[in-house]
């Protein structure tokens, strides 16, 4: 029994790796569509991404460099908008 348990939870540990390789593939997809990964370089392009594009690239981050990072979101507070 013991060792069934124990490749069911190696099975599940390889999906989840497969999923994470694939979602890591099509990410960049994703980001080249708006002339993307955002460089140190080409930083001042961030100004000029919608929101969808910039969580794009939070996204690729997570994936790639910083799995820690967290952005920030809008909300509404007393009728202004605020991060």
């Amino acid at each position: 029994m013991e060792k069934v348990t124990k490749k069911l939870a190696l099975l599940k540990k390889e999906e989840l790796k497969r999923k994470k390789a694939g979602q890591t593939l099509k990410i960049p997809d994703e980001c080249k569509l708006h002339g993307g990964p955002i460089t140190p370089d080409s930083l001042d392009c961030v100004n000029e991404v919608t929101e969808k594009q910039l969580l794009a690239e939070i996204k690729l981050l997570q994936c790639t460099t910083a799995p820690d990072i967290r952005h920030m979101r809008t909300v509404k507070v007393d009728g202004a908008y605020k991060m």
